[in-house]
């Protein structure tokens, strides 16, 4: 950034390649519901499989308070429904039930 104050000019002394966002609005990205980070990719096991280990997804959606939104819901049901582990966690016990396979909700 140039040296004198932003926003005082419309003159700006800029590196090559860099851009000015003027504005910045925040967008949404991926679908409502979704974790900030994670994925899943669906394995058909064949015979020669037998034995291999096999990543599962693991979602956990973190509340200190507040209520889960039904797209989170839909989300962690989604989860379940192909094989994975997702609930939403409270505390730190709540986050080890989930990795345990339980349902938490």
């Amino acid at each position: 950034f140039p040296s004198h104050d932003i926003g005082k000019t419309d003159e700006y002394m800029l590196e090559a390649g860099c851009i000015v966002i003027r504005r910045p609005q925040a967008i949404m990205a991926g679908f409502p519901g979704i974790s900030d980070g994670g994925g899943y990719c669906m394995v058909t096991v064949t015979p020669e499989m037998v034995g291999q280990s096999l990543p599962v997804v693991l979602q956990v959606e973190t509340k200190a308070d507040g209520a889960v939104t039904d797209e989170q819901r839909n989300f962690i049901a989604h989860i379940r429904g192909v094989g994975g582990m997702a609930g939403v966690a409270r505390s730190a016990d709540d986050v080890d039930r989930i990795v345990n396979g339980e349902m938490v909700d």
